[in-house]
């Protein structure tokens, strides 16, 4: 045997070394990109594209049965305040509000439950000179409100201007 071919085995080994590497540490493979106006995100694991509009995308997960829609390009009254006074006007019982710091992003939030006493949360942020709103419902606040956590903190570190647009 020609000691090329040992060569090239050598080669053809160590590319799919790499390639297994970089697609167990990856997040964006194995992980479905989602895109919201002129940006893109990462859709948290165990959810699936629903709908998906112009500047609105609503994701599914089967197992829980919890709802996220995904809002950019926010109307000028589609505000933290607003969301808050509305809340308060339809009558509905917040049960925590603040804000969540996401590498250094300031991300409002307000959970609250509505008239059937399902528990919603909505979360408003800024990034890249845009406002993006979140609603997560469908929830249980006790047992799922980590993982809400862990959804938007998700959604907010992987939205990015889509340049291909």
């Amino acid at each position: 045997m020609d000691k090329r071919y040992v060569l090239i085995l050598i080669i053809i080994l160590g590319c799919c070394i790499n390639l297994f590497i970089i697609s167990n540490s990856s997040d964006l493979i194995g992980s479905a990109s989602v895109e919201c106006g002129n940006y893109i995100f990462t859709m948290p694991q165990e959810f699936s594209l629903y709908r998906s509009d112009i500047n609105h995308v609503l994701l599914h997960d089967s197992k829980t049965g919890m709802y996220v829609d995904v809002y950019s390009q926010l109307p000028a009254w589609d505000t933290y305040d607003n969301k808050v006074k509305e809340i308060t006007k339809e009558g509905f019982t917040i049960l925590s509000n603040g804000t969540i710091d996401v590498g250094g992003i300031g991300v409002k939030t307000i959970y609250y439950t509505n008239d059937e006493h399902q528990n919603r949360s909505t979360f408003f942020f800024e990034k890249d000179n845009n406002q993006f709103r979140v609603l997560m419902n469908n929830f249980n606040m006790d047992n799922d409100r980590n993982d809400t956590i862990n959804y938007i903190v998700k959604i907010v570190e992987t939205t990015t201007y889509n340049y291909k647009r």
